[in-house]
């Protein structure tokens, strides 16, 4: 058996028949995951980038949501990167093999994207999503304003930066 993530790019790609993929392409996957020759996971930023396509139309939410909840295992979706990386840190110094990369996906979680009795939800969730993006872009921007003006006419290394934002330089 394979097992696989897409993200929210091949997704869509997959509902509108876009980037080269064919409903042949479509059926074949749906094929393979009904026989059970792949997995495919989700994850809840997967989940949340779909219902973001509320904010498109209601036709467009319920084509990309019906595609990523008819192909991902419903039973089980990716943690997230922080989720992985704590777990595994955890394992290695306590001496335990790494850890399972999945989580349960409780009935309740995954039926709250079912649109027919849970649209409230998915358009908070969209709210949501939309202003945490929004206030990152805005800090992000913030921070690089901030960086250039201490830096003016200087080239130096971005290090200080990546720092300051929380992460390594790349």
């Amino acid at each position: 058996m394979i097992r696989a993530y897409f993200d929210r790019n091949v997704f869509s790609a997959l509902s509108e028949l876009d980037s080269g993929v064919t409903a042949e392409d479509v059926e074949k996957l749906r094929h393979a995951v009904s026989s059970g020759s792949l997995t495919m996971f989700g994850s809840s930023p997967l989940l949340e980038e779909t219902a973001a396509t509320m904010s498109q139309s209601r036709e467009m939410y319920l084509r990309h949501m019906g595609t990523v909840l008819e192909l991902i295992e419903r039973r089980r979706l990716i943690k997230s990167g922080e989720d992985i990386l704590n777990d595994d840190c955890y394992n290695y110094a306590v001496g335990l093999p790494e850890g399972d990369r999945t989580m349960p996906a409780t009935r309740s979680l995954m039926g709250k994207f079912e649109l027919s009795e849970h649209e409230p939800h998915v358009r908070q969730v969209v709210v949501d999503r939309q202003g945490k993006r929004t206030s990152g872009a805005g800090q992000l921007n913030a921070l690089m304003v901030e960086v250039r003006a201490d830096n003016a006419g200087q080239v130096q290394s971005r290090a200080p930066a990546w720092t300051s934002c929380g992460t390594s330089s790349p």
